[in-house]
């Protein structure tokens, strides 16, 4: 690879499963930057966490809580998307977009909309921060991880004593 090249275009998030962890996305975008990853351009998919923003507790971790990164990193472009319906009790479905960056990042975001006309992100959320083990839905383990933290909105069970549900 040539060093002029980026290893990626645009590096895509989830930010809060529907089970309420949430990611530290602030932080994750800090390390990420200060790595060396090329890329400037980050899709972050907060779906299920639009109420974070009213919370004190909830809200440094939010997508949109990044001054002091454009600060550091003028160049850095970072959309954010929330579905309505699923976290702010919407009538019926919609989706919000945000952005922070760039002077024609917001232009690009309108001109992107038509064309596409959806924000869920589809198939790339795959390769998201989601992919975690089983035994990470659980509140102990949340202490481990610098970047994963509690929703208190949400009630955690921890249901591992169950078993796994096959017949023996």
């Amino acid at each position: 690879m040539l060093r002029s090249e980026k290893a990626c275009d645009m590096v895509i998030l989830t930010a809060q499963s529907y089970e309420g962890i949430i990611y530290d996305i602030p932080g994750v975008l800090e390390r990420l930057l200060a790595a060396g990853i090329s890329t400037r351009r980050f899709f972050i998919d907060e779906a299920w966490g639009s109420l974070n923003y009213f919370s004190e507790d909830t809200q440094p971790l939010t997508a949109m809580n990044i001054s002091a990164l454009l600060d550091k990193y003028p160049d850095l472009d970072v959309v954010c998307i929330h579905s309505a319906h699923k976290s702010l009790f919407c009538l019926r479905q919609a989706s919000i977009i945000h952005c922070r960056g760039t002077r024609t990042l917001a232009a690009r975001i309108e001109t992107a909309k038509y064309r596409i006309h959806t924000t869920s992100p589809g198939d790339p959320i795959l390769a998201s921060l989601t992919n975690l083990e089983s035994e990470t839905i659980c509140r102990r383990v949340f202490s481990s991880y610098w970047h994963i933290h509690y929703d208190p909105t949400k009630a955690m069970l921890d249901v591992s004593s169950l078993g796994t549900g096959t017949l023996e």
